[in-house]
């Protein structure tokens, strides 16, 4: 192979992982967004007896001594 077609062939070969690149991150980035608004809707639906559980199972993992001496 000559020298003219090796660097076509790098040329070729990053162009080919900068797409894949792009792409990767543009499904990334769609996926986020699609996400992110179905955590909104889970959170608005969030009862506040839930809130309280997770208030009282943070608690206990910060402080498991409390379960003990309770």
């Amino acid at each position: 192979m000559a020298s003219g077609e090796v660097s076509m062939l790098i040329f070729i070969l990053a162009s080919g992982y900068l797409f894949a690149v792009y792409i990767l991150f543009a499904i990334a980035k769609h996926n986020r967004k699609r996400s992110g608004s179905l955590m909104h809707q889970v959170s608005d639906s969030t009862s506040q007896s839930d809130v309280s559980v997770a208030q009282k199972v943070g608690e206990a993992i910060s402080n498991p001594e409390s379960i003990l001496n309770s």
